[in-house]
Formats: structure tokens, C-alpha cells, sequence
């Protein structure tokens, strides 16, 4: 599929939560939900910094975990408009993981 709707440079996207869903993290400081059915955004998050990773926390998709260039990782509930919690770190987020 080939999505449009970002103005910079797409630098992450996961699955989110089911195989017809992908949220993708931008350059353009957005974060933005896709549905592959549809081929469409249907959602997108202002972010305020270009993201750098994602990670998704559950299988349901309702947690998004994004890093960013401004050096804050910023954690997301699909269910609300903003973000829910931020963590401001020493240097900038390049990359993400989550371990068990």
C-alpha cells in the first residue's frame, strides 16, 4: 500500500494492535493512524518534534510509545487526543525497545 499524507519523511511505523492498522511517526512532527482497508489516515497526533521510533505496548493498540529529536519520549492512549505522559531525557531519541 502507499499511504499519503505526511509532508516529511516517514521515519517509523508498526502495526497497531491488528493487521489492518499501522500508525507511522514523521519528520513532520505527526504521528498518524492508518487503516489498510481504507487506505486512509484516520487519525492524526501532534507530536511537536519529528519522531524518531515507535513501539505499540499492547495487542489491542491502544498504547503508543513514540521518541523524538526534542529528547522526550512521549506515550500515547489511541482512546485520547494527547499525549499522555512525556519523559525528558539527556539527548535525543534515536530508537526504541520494549523488553518483558
Amino acid at each position: 500500500h502507499t499511504l499519503t499524507g505526511h509532508s516529511g519523511k516517514v521515519l517509523a511505523a508498526k502495526f497497531l494492535g491488528e493487521p489492518s492498522k499501522v500508525v507511522t511517526g514523521s519528520h513532520d512532527r505527526t504521528l498518524k493512524i492508518w487503516d489498510l482497508r481504507s487506505r486512509a489516515c484516520i487519525e492524526t497526533k501532534f507530536a511537536g518534534s519529528s519522531c524518531n521510533d515507535l513501539v505499540t505496548v499492547d495487542g489491542a493498540g491502544s498504547i503508543i510509545i513514540s521518541g523524538h529529536f526534542d529528547k522526550r519520549i512521549r506515550f500515547w492512549d489511541t482512546r485520547t487526543e494527547s499525549s499522555a505522559h512525556d519523559i525528558v531525557l539527556n539527548g535525543k531519541v534515536t530508537s526504541l525497545d520494549l523488553s518483558r
